[in-house]
C-alpha cells in the first residue's frame, strides 16, 4: 500500500496505490478481490473491496489505484490498510488539510480556435491572493512560469 504524498488539500482528489506481489503464480482460487480499510478522522471505519483485475496477467501480483470511498472527505488524519488473502499491509497515513487560498485561486481551460485539429487549449488562472503562483515550464525542470 502506497500513498503519492502524505498531505491533500479539501477538494484535491485522493488515491491511493493497492498491490498484491507476489514472486511466483498466484493459484486461481487466489484471485479475488481485496479490501481496503479506511478510518477516518471521525474514527469512522470504511472498509471496501478492491477487484482482482480484469487486464493484465491475471495469475501473478499487480498495483492498482483505489480511493477513499464514497463518504465525503473531511480534513483530519486518515489511516489506511490493505488486506488480502487473509494479509494486511502495513498502515499508512495521509492528512487532508484546509488551503486557504483554494477559493482565491480560479483555474479554467479556453480552448481556441475553429478547428478541433488545430485548436489550442490555453489554461487560464486568476491569482486573487497575495502569493506568487510557479509553474514548471514544459520541457524543463529548472524554468518556471510565474501568475
Amino acid at each position: 500500500m502506497e500513498v503519492e504524498k502524505t498531505v491533500f488539500a479539501t477538494g484535491e482528489a485522493i488515491r491511493v496505490w493497492v498491490s498484491i506481489n507476489s514472486a511466483g503464480w498466484i493459484p486461481e482460487e487466489k484471485q479475488k478481490a481485496g479490501v481496503l480499510h479506511v478510518t477516518r478522522p471521525d474514527g469512522v471505519c470504511e472498509s471496501q473491496t478492491v477487484s482482482w483485475p480484469i487486464d493484465g496477467q491475471l495469475d501473478s501480483g499487480w498495483k492498482g489505484g483505489a480511493s477513499l470511498g464514497n463518504l465525503a472527505v473531511l480534513t483530519g488524519r486518515y489511516r489506511l490498510s490493505f488486506e488480502w488473502d487473509q494479509k494486511q499491509s502495513p498502515e499508512v497515513e495521509l492528512t487532508v488539510r484546509e488551503w486557504d487560498l483554494q477559493n482565491r485561486i480560479v483555474t479554467r481551460w479556453v480552448f481556441e480556435g475553429d478547428d478541433f485539429r488545430y485548436a489550442a487549449a490555453v489554461l487560464t488562472v486568476e491569482n486573487h491572493t497575495d502569493q506568487v503562483l510557479r509553474f514548471g515550464r514544459l520541457g524543463g525542470l529548472a524554468d518556471t512560469a510565474s501568475a
